[in-house]
C-alpha cells in the first residue's frame, strides 16, 4: 500500500527526530506513519526496541497495523494480568504494545529497569495532569527516542501543551514563556496536519 504524501513527510519527520509531537487530526494515519518508520528503524538495527503505550481499547488496532504495515517487526501485546505485563514488556521483541495502565500498575509495583530505543506515546493526552501516577510512570521510562501523538487540538490549553512537550522533550518550554516563545520553541518538535 503506498503512502499518501503527507504521511510520507509525517514518517521522515519521526525518522529524522528523536523526540516529536505529531498531531495529525484523527483518521489522517497516526499509526501507520509510527510503523512504517520503526520498521525502517528495525530493518536498520535488528535489535531495536520499542515500547508503544495506548488505551487499553486500541491494543489489537495498533497490532493489527503493526503487523501490516511492518513485515520486518516482531511485535507482542499485552494480555491477562500482571505476570504477562511483567513478561511482555521486557521481551526481546521490537514492539511491545501495552495500556497506560499496564505502565501505572508497572511503575506502582516496581521501577522500569528496561531501556527503549523507543517509547512512543497513544493518544497523549491522556496523560496531561502531571500530578498522576500514569503521568509519573511515563516520566520514569528510560527511551532514546520519545514520539507522543495526539489528534486532539492542544492549542487551545497553554498547560496540557506543556505537560506533554515535558513528556517528550522536558524543559523545553514553561509556564513564564510568551505564546509566541512557546510556538518557536516547539516548532522543531512538532508536526501537525488538518
Amino acid at each position: 500500500f503506498p503512502l499518501r504524501d503527507y504521511q510520507l513527510e509525517g514518517a521522515n519527520f519521526l525518522y529524522k527526530n528523536n523526540n516529536v509531537l505529531l498531531a495529525d487530526e484523527m483518521g489522517l494515519g497516526k499509526t501507520v506513519q509510527v510503523a512504517v518508520t520503526l520498521n525502517k528503524l528495525c530493518e536498520e538495527t535488528p535489535s531495536f526496541k520499542c515500547l508503544i503505550i495506548v488505551p487499553s481499547s486500541l491494543k489489537i488496532n495498533w497490532f493489527n497495523e503493526l503487523q501490516l504495515w511492518g513485515e520486518s517487526l516482531v511485535v507482542r501485546k499485552t494480555t491477562g494480568g500482571k505476570g504477562d505485563r511483567n513478561i511482555i514488556i521486557n521481551l526481546p521483541v521490537n514492539a511491545s504494545i501495552v495500556s497506560y495502565e499496564d505502565i501505572r500498575s508497572q511503575f506502582m509495583d516496581g521501577s522500569f529497569d528496561e531501556k527503549y530505543n523507543l517509547v512512543v506515546f497513544d493518544e497523549t493526552q491522556r496523560i496531561k495532569n502531571r500530578g498522576s501516577n500514569t503521568y509519573l510512570a511515563c516520566k520514569v521510562l528510560n527511551s532514546d527516542r520519545i514520539w507522543a501523538l495526539t489528534g486532539t487540538p492542544l492549542e487551545n490549553s497553554r498547560d496540557d501543551l506543556i505537560s506533554i512537550i515535558d513528556i517528550v522533550e522536558y524543559g523545553l518550554i514553561a509556564d513564564y514563556m510568551e505564546k509566541v516563545t512557546i510556538h518557536e520553541k516547539i516548532k522543531n518538535h512538532f508536526l501537525r496536519r488538518r
